[in-house]
């Protein structure tokens, strides 16, 4: 009592500098991005200031317009706190506490995101006791529990006597808390504290609440409740069951003894093979039909671009496709139809003996053999075509990547990149190409430039031949009798265009098909929605619906298309494409702040997901009555997202333009109308969407099956029904009171 005013100052500065760093270290262990500001410093960014807590009224009173933070008396520095985004704040006047949060545009407003209580100092401990400005928020709703959190400090410095500055009351290790308390308890744990007083030793604690949306904090996290789905301990790689390989099956008359001697396409070994076998084939191509291009042959390499070492190239990439080809005997393989590993040794070569693919790759490995031995023509390397298969069907190591959109999409491109390669050497070859080139001897008078650069001739009547044989098999083709060109006249390329136009015109409609397809998969969603959108606009069209009820509903579906998309939920749930473990956890996943509704405090896990499984989502525009005053009730509702608010019957009137708005509001976590799920009853309020709304809709028929195996829930809700029917049945009494008394004395 007889300490001064600059005393008193002076310690309060000393004991904000020391919980100034340990609330700044919890702060930035939850947001790591945030740095350390100054209490009037204006900062856009996310930042840290910590400080005493103060009222800004004339009243005195703590309240979500009041709450102030102010740094050291030196600095003499305040901003108000605004704390609507915050899911829970405990404060009181000269708590020094550390917020996380943005500065507004003036610098005067601090919106916070995160807020942390340290400590009061103990000789402020009786006025704060005494003043009773508290502020116990969650969501809007204040609370005079804090009160009590002083009753306690107070009691634990009378009877410890002041021993200590940093004498802190914790939890003990055994109580009943939720999830994110316990962290926070933790988190005080670790600060600075002295000997325990007497609350401790006759186990009196401060009572520790954790608030989140609603009022509540979720009893059970989605990590928690997934665990009583299904074992999630493979998502984080201990377990084999969502690894890939092991989703295949092997064939059931395979022999476990013999699957050891062959080597399992999913071992590593293959798939490195595959990925060799793939760069092999892509060199072959490009190389072989170059090969015969202009005429030549083994023994006259003379008009082979690149002379013999063009052609020891391709000899030695046939060497390497002929060892993979002898390695697939021995690797096991996926049954085309069955889509199992086959691992059984006779089957394996069996499949690939009476494979024609197989074969035909086989003989194309050996074609310079025929070539060098039998001085066979060049043009046997036309059979290395097949190889194109390995890109078509990529080989069964590579199995995991058979589905990538990418892929999809490249493949039609580049098949009809190798094809266009391919009939542009043989066009060359056989169209008239090829004697142009040898009749003007080193090919000079068909020399094209770039850039300035001289292309040489034998390069461009190559490209000119792709460039024909690309339009000829997309069917654009323009001029298929070369009338005035290198073709004019050419019997061979006359029999070219005749077989490949047609061919031209079905390898166009599969490139088409599969573009079209891939886009089809892309944008399903968005599709199924601008089908819907379409068929809903002319709907309204043909029934002459007002402009502006048009485009409410325009309005909602965009908000559905963007925000809750009923289309995506329906290919989740209606369809039946998941399994019953994996729609929970979903749901779980989707429905995590409607399970922060007090409504499932202290209720078992089965009882929480058999609830879950039965919400139907509902959207609604702002201004739109969600329930009405005189409706016939039969479900209640959790808002999802959005805010809404509650008028009231003024009296005896049941009109809307009559009602009372109270100064509460609903937002993510409520709910409400839970009297409609014990008896059928009529509304007594409105709710009306402020905002855009979701809101999750629990049908009384629904719960009712429900309740069959958890009778104990039915009596639980109906003890809270019986409270809100008498506070409803007082709340009209008393507006119906205030009518009357009106009338009366306006008489």
């Amino acid at each position: 009592m007889n300490e001064t005013v600059a005393a008193r100052a002076v310690r309060r500065d000393e004991r904000l500098q020391e919980w100034e760093p340990m609330l700044v270290s919890e702060l930035q262990r939850r947001d790591p991005e945030a740095a350390v500001g100054t209490v009037g410093v204006i900062c856009q960014n996310e930042s840290i200031l910590c400080g005493r807590i103060a009222c800004e009224g004339l009243e005195g009173r703590l309240n979500e317009r009041s709450i102030m933070l102010e740094a050291h008396s030196l600095s003499n520095a305040k901003v108000r706190l605004n704390i609507s985004d915050c899911r829970q704040v405990a404060a009181f006047p000269g708590q020094i506490v550390g917020v996380v949060g943005r500065s507004g545009m003036t610098g005067n407003t601090f919106h916070v995101s995160d807020f942390l209580p340290g400590s009061a100092s103990e000789t402020d401990w009786i006025s704060q006791l005494c003043g009773v400005p508290w502020l116990m928020r969650t969501r809007s709703v204040l609370r005079w529990a804090a009160v009590w959190t002083a009753l306690l400090f107070s009691f634990e410095m009378l009877f410890n006597g002041n021993k200590s500055e940093s004498e802190e009351i914790r939890l003990d290790e055994d109580t009943d808390l939720p999830e994110p308390a316990r962290n926070v308890a933790q988190g005080r744990d670790a600060l600075p504290k002295t000997s325990s007083g007497i609350l401790t030793k006759f186990n009196l604690r401060f009572l520790f609440q954790w608030s989140g949306p609603g009022g509540q904090a979720a009893q059970y996290s989605v990590g928690e409740l997934e665990s009583k789905i299904y074992d999630n301990v493979h998502h984080n790689g201990k377990g084999e069951l969502l690894l890939p390989l092991s989703i295949l099956s092997r064939d059931e008359s395979s022999q476990v003894t013999t699957s050891r001697k062959i080597l399992h396409f999913t071992d590593w070994k293959a798939k490195l093979a595959s990925q060799v076998c793939l760069v092999v084939v892509l060199i072959s191509c490009i190389i072989s039909p170059i090969t015969f291009i202009w005429g030549g042959s083994w023994a006259d390499p003379r008009w082979v671009p690149g002379g013999r070492t063009t052609m020891v190239l391709d000899m030695i990439c046939d060497l390497c496709y002929l060892a993979y080809l002898i390695l697939e005997l021995k690797m096991s393989f996926m049954h085309p139809s069955r889509r199992v590993e086959v691992v059984d040794p006779s089957k394996i070569l069996e499949f690939r003996l009476r494979s024609t693919t197989y074969v035909l790759r086989a003989f194309s490995a050996t074609s310079y053999f025929w070539i060098a031995t039998f001085n066979a023509s060049l043009l046997l390397n036309l059979t290395k075509l097949v190889r194109i298969y390995h890109f078509v069907r990529l080989p069964d190591p590579l199995w995991l990547i058979w589905d990538n959109g990418i892929l999809r999409e490249l493949r039609p491109l580049l098949l009809l990149t190798w094809l266009a390669h391919w009939v542009g050497c043989l066009l060359a070859w056989g169209g008239g190409y090829r004697e142009a080139l040898w009749s003007s001897g080193d090919g000079s008078p068909f020399e094209t430039t770039f850039n300035g650069a001289v292309v040489p001739g034998w390069f461009s009547l190559y490209f000119m031949a792709f460039v024909e044989a690309l339009y000829m098999l997309t069917g654009a083709l323009d001029n298929p009798l070369g009338d005035g060109g290198i073709r004019d006249k050419n019997f061979g390329a006359l029999v070219m265009v005749a077989v490949f136009g047609p061919v031209g015109c079905i390898i166009v409609a599969h490139f088409i098909a599969a573009v079209v397809r891939e886009q089809e998969r892309k944008f399903a969603l968005d599709i199924r929605h601008e089908e819907n959108q379409a068929f809903v606009k002319r709907a309204l069209e043909n029934l002459n619906v007002p402009k502006e009820l048009q485009r409410r509903v325009f309005s909602l579906h965009h908000f559905q298309k963007m925000s809750h998309d009923y289309e995506a939920f329906e290919q989740l749930f209606k369809n039946h494409t998941l399994s019953s473990p994996l729609e929970d956890a979903i749901r779980v996943y989707l429905y995590q702040s409607v399970l922060r509704s007090s409504f499932f405090n202290n209720k078992e896990h089965s009882y929480i997901l058999a609830v879950v499984r039965v919400l139907e989502d509902k959207a609604f525009l702002p201004g739109d009555y969600v329930v009405r005053v005189g409706e016939v009730a039969d479900e209640m509702y959790f808002i999802s997202k959005g805010i809404v608010s509650v008028l009231v019957a003024n009296g005896k009137s049941k009109e809307v333009e009559d009602a009372i708005k109270l100064p509460m509001r609903k937002k993510e976590g409520d709910h409400f109308g839970e009297v409609a799920l014990i008896k059928g009853s009529l509304r007594t309020a409105w709710i009306k969407a402020e905002t855009y709304v979701v809101a999750s809709c629990l049908r009384r028929s629904s719960i009712e099956q429900i309740w069959k195996y958890f009778p104990h829930e039915r009596e639980s809700l109906q003890r809270q029904v019986l409270q809100t029917v008498m506070r409803d049945a007082a709340r009209q009494a008393t507006s119906i009171r205030q009518s009357v008394g009106g009338r009366s004395l306006a008489c």
